[in-house]
Parts: C-alpha cells; sequence; structure tokens
C-alpha cells in the first residue's frame, strides 16, 4: 500500500519537476564561448601566456563579437602573472561559423589591448592584421538560439600581429609596439554564469 501510494506521489510530482527543468534551461540556459591558450610576443622578448575565455555580446546582428580579458602569464611553470592583462576582442562575420579554412581578411577583425593592473587607466585597442583559420566546424540543424548555441563544434587558429601607435599615438615615429599573438580558440559550452574570471 506504501508503495503504491508512494509511486502515486512521484507520478504526480515528475510533471512539476520537468517544467521546473525547462524554465532553468531558458532563464539559466546553455551559453557558447571560446577558449584557449595564446602565445603573445613582443620583439626581442619571450612570448608570454594568455588562457583566455571570449564570451559572445548580445545585440550583434549578423555574427558574432566576442570579448576576453585574462592575465599575462609567464610561459613555464609556476606560471606567474606579470602585472598585465590581455583584452582580445574579435568579430566573426556569420558566414566564418560554417566555413572551413582561412578567411578573408573582411570576414573579421581583431583588436587586442595590454592594460596595467596597477594603473587606473587602461591601455590603447591595437588593430589586428594577420591569418584567422577555421580548422573545425559543426553545426546542429535542429537547434534553435544564439549563433554560438547552434554550434557543436568550432575551433579557429589565429596567427595575429597587433600594432599599436605607441605613446605618441602617432605612427611610424619609432615607437611603435607590435604584439604578435599565436595559437587556437575552442567552443566550450555551458550553464551561464555571472562570474567574473580572476585576472
Amino acid at each position: 500500500m506504501l508503495g503504491v501510494t508512494l509511486g502515486a506521489l512521484l507520478g504526480a510530482l515528475l510533471p512539476g519537476v520537468y517544467a521546473l527543468q525547462l524554465i532553468l534551461d531558458r532563464t539559466l540556459g546553455t551559453q557558447g564561448w571560446l577558449e584557449g591558450s595564446l602565445q603573445v610576443s613582443v620583439a626581442g622578448q619571450d612570448a608570454l601566456l594568455l588562457e583566455t575565455e571570449l564570451r559572445p555580446s548580445e545585440g550583434v546582428v549578423g555574427g558574432l563579437e566576442l570579448t576576453g580579458e585574462a592575465a599575462l602569464r609567464e610561459p613555464v611553470f609556476p606560471w606567474n602573472p606579470t602585472g598585465y592583462s590581455g583584452h582580445l576582442w574579435l568579430r566573426l562575420e556569420e558566414v566564418v561559423l560554417g566555413t572551413p579554412g582561412r578567411q578573408a581578411d573582411e570576414l573579421w577583425s581583431a583588436t587586442y589591448t595590454v592594460n596595467s593592473q596597477e594603473a587606473p587607466e587602461q591601455g590603447q585597442p591595437a588593430p589586428c592584421r594577420g591569418e584567422l583559420e577555421v580548422l573545425e566546424t559543426e553545426r546542429n540543424p535542429a537547434v534553435e538560439g544564439a549563433l554560438l548555441a547552434i554550434q557543436e563544434a568550432l575551433l579557429l587558429d589565429l596567427a595575429l600581429s597587433c600594432t599599436h601607435a605607441g605613446p605618441d599615438g602617432h605612427w611610424a615615429t619609432g615607437d611603435d609596439v607590435t604584439w604578435d599573438l599565436a595559437g587556437h580558440l575552442e567552443l566550450r559550452k555551458g550553464r551561464r554564469s555571472t562570474a567574473e574570471p580572476a585576472l
């Protein structure tokens, strides 16, 4: 008798549990981002490590805009922070997400900024040129939603040179600085989180 009553109770609760799960999926649903380790170098210096997560911006039409900032670290154990952070902004036209191979320059754009973690002022974005290649891409046509939500896989290879005009703000005056960025960014998925990554 007790077993029958318990079974009936569970049967009555299951629809409510299912409905609650649907609400959670919509409000705290799966979010996609790009994650990877990039080597960042300046002429005459050893490369540093930038382990970053690029999160998509909302309200972008016709493509994706992603931004991420993380500590610049020494490339060997224990990977000590340098006191600077690197901020990468990347825009991809929608066609890039479904097209493997090297992407035409007009289909993507990027900037890179170095910020001091002690100084209140922020660095100035340096426009990037170079190569962006889609090594792997797969979409799920049965899924609706944001561009990264419908991607089953996405792997990018970056080889960028990002040049800043230098402290005087003028090009070709001898103080221009070029950062070279190289590495992979790969699609990751998980629950939405308001937590900010530590720099």
